[in-house]
């Protein structure tokens, strides 16, 4: 039994806190997406190395943590591209991309947990360090989706971060997910503007 395919519009939450995962992605300063985006794949990391369990579902109709952590890296992988194409040509229209034919396709199940995690931190290094060339003045660019949904670059970053955020909940079903990767003002470790 493979889990239903997601076909809600998760646009909402760019106006509102989600109730599930408890982020309010459009209350999110773009200037923290980069480090907090690098803070989830650490998150995302340990769950695919350390989880005895990784490629169990918990009900059979529920990805597995190794299929969710498959798809945040693509997730890391379609940002990043779809960025790319905000920050080099005027208003483009992404490529459609199922998530769910994906899954399948790539076969998420039977892909190796350490070299998920491995692709994952290289996909999120990439998506990072695009996030942190982005201008000021470039922050309004837009893009859409093939369904018509318009992002700016900045609304396009805090979307992607409620994305991996929601799916730490969805693993870990620990609301409080949004703060574990909140970045500490106070820790000098962190990368300062």
């Amino acid at each position: 039994m493979e889990p239903e395919p997601d076909s809600k519009d998760w646009t909402w939450t760019l106006t509102r806190r989600c109730d599930e995962c408890g982020l309010a992605a459009g209350e999110i300063p773009f200037e923290e997406v980069a480090v907090r985006a690098e803070l989830a794949a650490g998150e995302w990391v340990q769950i695919l190395t350390a989880s005895p369990a990784v490629n169990v579902r918990p009900e059979p109709g529920v990805w597995s943590p190794l299929e969710y952590g498959a798809h945040v890296r693509d997730v890391y992988r379609m940002f990043d591209t779809r960025l790319a194409l905000m920050l080099t040509e005027d208003d483009p229209v992404f490529a459609n991309w199922d998530q769910d034919q994906t899954a399948l396709a790539e076969r998420y199940r039977e892909q190796d947990p350490e070299q998920v995690a491995d692709e994952l931190e290289e996909e999120a290094e990439a998506f990072a360090e695009r996030l942190q060339s982005v201008r000021p003045d470039q922050l309004e660019r837009t893009g859409r989706r093939s369904d018509g949904a318009v992002f700016t670059v900045e609304t396009l970053a805090q979307y992607f971060l409620h994305d991996v955020v929601h799916h730490l909940y969805d693993v870990t079903g620990q609301q409080d997910a949004a703060a574990i990767i909140a970045p500490d003002p106070e820790d000098p470790a962190e990368p300062e503007d």
